[in-house]
């Protein structure tokens, strides 16, 4: 038997933290991770940062013109490109926690996208901050 199911997280709060999750593992040597795609490395230090690390915005298709808020439908959260075939968006983030949780042998993907040219704020180890806009998804899946 398969089954799975996916959600997403909108973080619509100005300045909305999530006590000690963190969107991507740490590097074994203990230091930050960072952003995903930031070259360095969630410092802030944006003096060399090309246009070429810029995130492009989520684009959703035509039928979501309307759709409710959350979205009512996986294709309306912005996760796929192409959902059939499960092509991720652009600025679309696989990310896995440093521990993650056991949940019933269910297997799970995550994935994160920041609104372009932000970062999260991780200055408080135990207080990331994400910028308004920051959506994350997980899916569970068991037997396949």
């Amino acid at each position: 038997m398969k089954c799975c199911a996916a959600a997403i997280i909108a973080l619509a709060l100005a300045g909305g933290g999530c006590g000690r999750s963190k969107p991507a593992a740490a590097p074994a040597d203990g230091d930050s991770a960072g952003n995903p795609g930031d070259p360095d490395g969630g410092t802030g230090d944006t003096d060399d940062d090309t246009a070429a690390d810029e995130v492009p915005p989520l684009v959703l298709p035509p039928e979501c013109a309307d759709a409710a808020l959350p979205p009512t439908t996986l294709v309306c959260t912005g996760l796929y490109a192409d959902i059939v075939g499960k092509q991720l968006a652009p600025g679309i983030e696989a990310y896995a926690p440093a521990v993650p949780l056991w949940s019933d042998g269910a297997d799970k993907q995550r994935w994160i996208s920041l609104p372009a040219g932000s970062t999260i704020d991780n200055a408080d180890p135990n207080e990331w901050k994400f910028p308004v806009g920051t959506k994350v998804w997980k899916e569970f899946s068991r037997d396949g």
